[in-house]
């Protein structure tokens, strides 16, 4: 697969529209996807990041200055350049490398321009935010919990678009995931802070909290602070931390799930590091620094995810000292619960398998697979849908799994996407021509149809390797209509208190 990303960085437009594509390529090309980039040569880009990333990065040319700005959105520019002229630079930066995906990530791009690819490009995948302007796409990304969000693109988009809605969806980079499954308990006790307000900071929030950090003289906590390499007052924001006690300056880091999961507290702006701090469960007083950040900011403080503390221009050092001197620990005990429960970490994840045209393929089980088997059978999505409910022990588990990869009569599989594990499919042979056959799907992955596409990899993996077996059984609980659908459409038919597949119908199949 071959994918091309448009997405640009300024000091203007900030970093986080590149960081999530940035994200989103890696879990592309993990799974064996060719990708790259085009991007513009604005100031504060971040081009020699995705090169030092091993990513190919065409540039187009800095603009002249004083040149024409297109809005598309409320704080959405494509500064310096008509439309038509970006479309024809893209086009000529392709050259004769046709992707599968052309993926937009621009609030200054709308139907418009991306009509100027529909015979260059197969398909194009729009993420946006906004939901203010015309797309012409196949796909469609809005990881933003709305209200409304099954509404927000109604008239925007052609019938045939697809879309992924809301943070279910949020591009998180695996150390966030990995962090939130190690999390120490916190108490709603504040020892450690956290001060990030993304890669540019041009409303100088990171100074504004420092004076009301030095105006508390709060020695009993530790204090992380994090810029990016676009900020231009770095050096004035770390001289300054350098004479505080106990406050560390962090530029451009790799580290931020880390630092995130082991603040109790933190200070920061809006957009794409909301699924952040969610992700690790870190309660957060969000200025809103950027108008494209005001709807959801004020959204998720209304369920009481974040609290809101105000716009850019309203914050000064005294109105951040007054929010610190106000946090109950009941509060922030409260906001880590909602943060837990809006965002998982899976979202990259269940993107790229949306993007992924790839069949599902299987291989041979192995012992290190039996942790990851373990955590998604004793998964209560899986165990409400099985015949033995109760979770297995991790040391039962180990001991089953161990002796069914010697067992010549039972076969353990598993199932792969894009190069992302997916499911399990278990078969037991029995004596005569009949194997009864179990599945349980990766529960964060529940919803894209991969039951169905891993049962019918199975179906041809045992015609090819067992070929003794000629009808496939499985018992499935009356309730459970999700798998019933899935083993109907997998070409499983109900007879006489099983669904079963034969290989009469493999020729109907194929």
């Amino acid at each position: 697969m071959k994918v091309v990303f448009r997405v640009d960085a300024s000091l203007n437009l900030g970093s986080g529209h590149v960081m999530r594509c940035r994200t989103l390529a890696d879990a592309l090309r993990g799974g064996g996807a060719e990708v790259r980039f085009v991007c513009r040569e604005y100031p504060g880009h971040l081009i020699r990041l995705l090169r030092d990333d091993g990513y190919t990065c065409a540039v187009l040319p800095t603009p002249e200055a004083g040149g024409p700005v297109r809005n598309a959105g409320r704080n959405a520019a494509l500064p310096g350049v008509e439309l038509s002229v970006d479309a024809r630079q893209t086009l000529e930066a392709l050259g004769d490398f046709r992707p599968d995906w052309l993926v937009v990530d621009h609030y200054g791009l709308d139907a418009a321009w991306e009509r100027h690819f529909k015979t260059a490009v197969e398909r194009i995948f729009v993420i946006d935010d906004l939901a203010d302007r015309l797309h012409d796409c196949d796909l469609l990304l809005d990881q933003n919990p709305y209200v409304d969000m099954d509404k927000r693109y109604t008239g925007l988009l052609p019938r045939h678009a697809r879309q992924l809605l809301g943070p279910r969806y949020a591009l998180l980079r695996p150390e966030f995931r990995k962090a939130r499954a190690s999390l120490r308990a916190r108490d709603g006790t504040i020892r450690r802070i956290l001060i990030s307000f993304g890669g540019v900071d041009l409303t100088q929030e990171t100074e504004k909290a420092l004076d009301a950090l030095r105006q508390l003289k709060r020695q009993d906590i530790t204090v992380d602070v994090v810029v990016g390499d676009g900020n231009p007052r770095a050096d004035d924001i770390s001289a300054q931390c350098s004479k505080m006690p106990n406050v560390t300056f962090h530029q451009q880091v790799s580290n931020m799930a880390e630092l995130m999961a082991r603040s109790d507290f933190s200070l920061g702006a809006g957009g794409s590091t909301h699924w952040e701090r969610c992700c690790v469960g870190l309660p957060a007083a969000v200025t809103v620094t950027a108008a494209n950040q005001a709807a959801l900011t004020r959204d998720l403080a209304e369920r009481h995810v974040v609290l809101e503390a105000g716009t850019s221009d309203t914050m000064d050092a005294s109105r951040y000292r007054s929010l610190l001197n106000n946090l109950p620990k009941e509060l922030l005990v409260a906001l880590q619960t909602a943060c837990f429960a809006l965002v998982d970490g899976r979202g990259v994840a269940r993107v790229a398998l949306s993007l992924c045209d790839e069949p599902v393929r299987l291989r041979r089980a192995a012992l290190e697979d039996a942790d990851q088997a373990l955590s998604w059978r004793n998964d209560i999505r899986t165990r409400k849908h099985s015949l033995n409910r109760e979770p297995v022990t991790p040391a039962g588990h180990l001991s089953w799994w161990t002796r069914s990869l010697g067992d010549v009569g039972r076969v353990l599989l598993i199932g792969v996407r894009c190069g992302l594990d997916i499911g399990v499919l278990r078969y037991d042979l029995g004596a005569d021509s009949v194997a009864v056959v179990s599945v349980y799907l990766d529960p964060d992955l529940h919803g894209q149809g991969l039951g169905v596409a891993l049962l019918r990899a199975g179906n041809q993996w045992m015609m090819r390797h067992c070929p003794r077996v000629s009808e496939l059984r499985a018992k499935i609980v009356p309730q459970n209509e999700a798998s019933r659908r899935a083993f109907e459409a997998a070409g499983y038919r109900f007879l006489r208190g099983y669904w079963r597949w034969n290989t009469n119908q493999a020729m109907t199949e194929t």
